[in-house]
């Protein structure tokens, strides 16, 4: 037996005997996808009964085709119906993973998209507009209009196990936290651009550039260094100027912005802060814990999310590091300066899901992402299609899950909310509405990242074409039937 697997097991009968687990069976052709349910008895359990209650309710209704979307009562309905059905139609649902030229977000682009500017990002907006701020005090406890973000509109844990989830939390992103560089005013868990701590952009370049002779193989040295440095994924795009923020973000009430414009050279804004053009972002992605992840939502799942963030400081600046010691550019970069998931789309690292998060093949949902932007030459990886598009169509087991009925359960739509970017026809997660919920239950969720059924470490991923593809993919644990 594997160590990944005996490792798994582990915490699986671990867990078992705190949770009820519910297998979701998304058929033949490829689709035996395994999904647990999270916790209904853990000791750790922060959801009331009515909450929990209502989650088993969604539970019992994912058993839902991903061919045609018809429900069915139980698994083997489902199965049933797909062996009758589906057995010999709709092979792009069986999806193995392909190069592309261009992304397939640029599908989805009805008029050219402008850059974005942060200020309307659902954290920001419950600092300085009036109007939402005034929505999270109508669901908060608080009497009166507090002084602050969202942070601010939310009580905090109350019983002792939340309490001590809430410890563990905060020791997950003790780094991040005190050496990192959050906007903890603004912002919750976005960084500011070109500050201080770990995400410095002020640190010194060697002075001798050390000589590129072969871009190929100085790429995968790069990749190399980033996972030894604790990058799960890595992917290198071009940095395209129109995922780079308009405006960088500022620390400071009562307003914060429309803060300072923001250009690294080659953006449609005047002049480059740093003088420098990062021509190449490395987008590396850390991954989150399942097992952890599935007590969502409620504080016990949180310290999966803030280890994340914590990994991701240390990650980037590692990688940073290493490329000004060969004498060229390079800055870290976290929940600042650009769209991650874009740019991590580019990178070939995955797709966008109904959700509005990035889906890799390794990991599902459950990963955070960072960024290096660098004026190192690099060959550049491809986006790739492994069918999360076609699969999103008629899955929706994020939007049942979803308390805040923030994830879409129809057809893709242009943006609604200021929190949405204009120009794409797409699943719009209404972010309002989602960090609204957090203050009503007085807590964080992760459902969509958890309940995907790509996230889960049992996912038969070699069904899905993915043993074909070892020379893009290399020996993962992803490939080795021992594993399963």
């Amino acid at each position: 037996m594997s160590k990944e697997k005996k490792d798994f097991e582990e915490k699986e009968k671990e867990e078992n005997e705190r949770i009820s687990r519910r297998s979701f069976l998304a058929g033949s052709m490829g689709f035996a996808v395994g999904l647990a349910s999270g916790s209904t008895t853990s000791s750790l359990a922060y959801p009331p009964k009515e909450q929990v209650e209502r989650k088993i309710r969604i539970l019992e209704s994912l058993y839902g085709c991903p061919f045609c979307g018809e429900d069915f009562e139980n698994e083997q309905k489902l199965k049933n119906h797909i062996f009758s059905n589906h057995q010999n139609e709709n092979e792009n649902k069986k999806p193995g993973i392909t190069q592309l030229d261009e992304p397939t977000y640029e599908e989805m682009v009805i008029t050219e998209l402008e850059r974005f500017n942060p200020k309307y990002v659902a954290f920001a907006r419950s600092v300085w507009d009036q109007e939402y701020r005034q929505k999270l005090l109508e669901v908060s406890d608080k009497e009166e209009m507090p002084h602050g973000g969202f942070f601010s509109f939310m009580e905090g844990p109350k019983n002792k196990e939340d309490i001590i989830s809430s410890i563990q939390a905060n020791g997950a992103m003790y780094c991040a936290n005190n050496f990192g560089n959050p906007n903890k005013i603004p912002y919750g868990y976005v960084h500011q651009t070109n500050g201080g701590g770990l995400y410095s952009w002020k640190e010194p370049i060697a002075d001798e550039k050390a000589e590129v002779e072969d871009k190929e193989e100085l790429t995968e040295h790069v990749k190399r260094m980033a996972e030894l440095y604790g990058a799960d994924l890595v992917g290198i795009t071009e940095l395209d100027s129109k995922w780079i923020y308009t405006h960088q973000n500022k620390e400071g009430l009562p307003k914060p912005y429309p803060g300072e414009k923001l250009s690294l050279d080659g953006a449609p804004a005047p002049e480059s802060q740093t003088n420098i053009s990062y021509d190449y972002a490395i987008v590396m992605a850390v991954e989150q814990e399942w097992w952890r992840l599935m007590k969502s939502p409620g504080y016990a799942h949180t310290a999966s999310t803030r280890r994340g963030y914590d990994d991701m400081a240390m990650v980037a600046p590692r990688l940073a590091e290493f490329i000004r010691g060969l004498g060229y550019a390079a800055v870290p970069s976290g929940n600042d300066t650009t769209q991650s998931i874009p740019l991590a789309i580019d990178a070939g690292l995955g797709q966008i899901g109904r959700h509005g998060l990035l889906i890799t093949p390794e990991f599902g949902a459950r990963q955070r992402i960072c960024k290096v932007y660098t004026n190192l030459p690099l060959e550049q990886d491809k986006p790739i299609d492994f069918g999360m598009q076609e699969y999103c169509e008629n899955c929706r087991v994020c939007a049942r899950v979803c308390p805040a009925n923030a994830v879409p359960k129809g057809d893709r739509f242009e943006g609604t909310t200021k929190s949405n970017r204009e120009g794409m026809k797409r699943w719009v997660v209404d972010t309002p509405s989602c960090l609204a919920y957090w203050v009503e239950s007085d807590n964080s969720c992760s459902n969509c990242q958890a309940f995907c059924p790509w996230s889960s470490p049992t996912f038969r991923r070699e069904r899905f074409g993915y043993e074909k593809n070892k020379e893009m993919w290399g020996e993962s644990q992803i490939y080795s039937e021992e594993f399963y």
